[in-house]
């Protein structure tokens, strides 16, 4: 359960690209197609030979064919639920870091936005510039975190840094000092 302080404002809710999401599905689709187009092409004679069975070698390929698509769906969800369960969320005092592992396991980090040293993005590819995303290094000092294939980084960068400042301007005018101690 994600802890947000009294009277925290979410500022944003930041996810993967979709991009990022798409590419790991084309690749589970062409892994469920694949070994159909084997078959077509008659490599099924490895599989009849690994198990020694001659009668009615349809159905073994079918049933190994069925296992395989269970076993991609099942890498599917995986894939589709770490898409969606991974977020980064912007409030007015702090960036919050949600990183789902695999189905039941999830870590969520809390890091202050005034004590952000410096982002960078990192070098972006030809594709990652032409669909506007990319992956932001945040440095806390000894600490530092990525936020990975995500919309618009520059855009974000600039949100971040803007809500450093308010933050700190917010620190100088509450804090005040006495002369002499």
């Amino acid at each position: 359960m994600i802890a947000y302080d009294k009277g925290e404002k979410i500022v944003k809710i930041v996810r993967r690209h979709s991009l990022a999401f798409t590419l790991e599905t084309l690749f589970l689709i062409i892994a469920a197609i694949l070994p159909y187009v084997a078959y077509l092409k008659g490599f099924d004679a490895t599989v009849i030979s690994f198990f020694n069975i001659s009668n009615n070698p349809f159905f073994l390929n079918a049933a190994l064919y069925t296992l395989w698509l269970l076993l991609l769906w099942i890498l599917f969800f995986i894939a589709w639920s770490d898409f969606w369960l991974d977020a980064w969320i912007i409030t007015d005092g702090r960036i919050i870091d949600v990183e789902q592992y695999g189905i039941f396991r999830r870590r969520i980090n809390y890091y202050r936005i005034d004590k952000i040293q410096k982002i960078n993005i990192f070098d972006r590819t030809k594709l990652e510039k032409s669909m506007n995303y990319g992956t932001l290094l945040i440095n806390l000092g000894e600490d530092s975190f990525k936020m990975e294939e995500i919309k618009e980084p520059e855009n974000l960068q600039e949100l971040i840094l803007g809500e450093q400042k308010k933050i700190l301007n917010r620190l100088k005018t509450t804090v005040t000092f006495e002369e002499g101690k």
